[in-house]
């Protein structure tokens, strides 16, 4: 479960960078492209939710972890906030890039 736990999370930090670089692509080619930019932008916003459901799923795990073993949960959680630190400034800068492109 502890190895499941680091994949997931390493899949929610993927997620969240994935979703900052459609988003940056959405701002930077809003006036020139606007039909990609606008997919880029949505693709960006699917990213994040596939981030939120990938952390979600860790979290559960960690959460039971906890129930069963607690130095495997200690290893399991530093890892799981090590990467998490990661995608929320990921998602951060997403969001930052998604209001450049929404004009904000």
């Amino acid at each position: 479960m502890e190895d499941m736990i680091r994949r997931l999370a390493e899949m929610a930090l993927e997620e969240s960078e994935s979703a900052c670089h459609y988003a940056k692509r959405a701002a930077i080619h809003k006036e020139d492209y606007q039909g990609l930019a606008q997919a880029l932008y949505d693709i960006s916003g699917q990213e994040q939710n596939h981030a939120a459901m990938l952390a979600g799923e860790a979290k559960k795990l960690l959460e039971k972890l906890e129930t069963e073993d607690e130095a495997a949960y200690d290893r399991a959680r530093t890892i799981y906030e090590y990467l998490r630190e990661k995608w929320v400034e990921h998602l951060n800068a997403a969001k930052t890039y998604q209001a450049q492109y929404r004009g904000g």
